[in-house]
């Protein structure tokens, strides 16, 4: 691996953290600012997926979420991260396995795609 793809890595691994972490405190809007204006739902467009995600946060109350077996690729400007997920709130519990695809967005990076696999 080169510098700047170890550097590119690094940066999504932290903007990960982050979004666990807005996830977890129910943060809306920061979460929501992690995805791509061209990120749609496995079923809905980007607006109906946003107020879904929205309704979801503003719903479910002690949030927990746990990672587990993070596996990494990357392809130029796109990183795919893939890992095990152990969600837990007051309304509703499940683990699967999860793949988020960031994309480098200007100067940041932002997830594009996000898949589930319940488990």
């Amino acid at each position: 691996k080169n510098s700047s793809s170890t550097a590119h890595t690094k940066q999504v691994i932290g903007k990960f953290a982050s979004w666990l972490e807005a996830w977890e405190n129910r943060a809306a809007n920061s979460y929501i600012s992690f995805y791509s204006d061209k990120f749609k739902g496995q079923k809905n467009n980007h607006s109906k997926w946003r107020n879904s995600r929205l309704r979801a946060l503003e719903n479910n109350k002690n949030i927990s979420i746990r990672t587990s077996n993070l596996h990494i690729s990357q392809n130029k400007n796109i990183i795919e991260l893939n890992f095990i997920q152990k969600f837990n709130s007051d309304l509703y519990s499940d683990i699967g396995i999860k793949e988020l695809v960031w994309v480098k967005t200007g100067s940041t990076w932002k997830i594009l795609k996000e898949s589930w696999i319940s488990i």
